[in-house]
């Protein structure tokens, strides 16, 4: 199973985009890529650069390891992750 960490700070986030962008839709992809494993906080800010290039990648499961923070369907965390 391959899974990547995308965590660090911005020179080491902008290093992973480099590395991930083999795996986005559409490329030719040496490998499969499992999981990418995405601290809830990137996907706060709207107008997040982590959240642009996340947004990229086609998800088929969202597991999110602070569920209680999602409990009201209503609630802007809620709507900025189903965005």
């Amino acid at each position: 199973m391959k899974v990547i960490k995308y965590h660090g700070s911005l020179d080491e986030r902008q290093d992973l985009q480099d590395t991930l962008r083999q795996y986005l839709p559409g490329k030719p992809l040496e490998g499969q890529l499992d999981a990418i494993l995405v601290p809830i906080t990137y996907y706060q800010k709207e107008k997040s650069d982590d959240r642009s290039f996340l947004h990229k990648f086609r998800f088929d499961y969202l597991v999110v390891d602070e569920a209680h923070m999602l409990k009201n369907s209503a609630s802007t965390r809620y709507r900025q992750l189903d965005k």
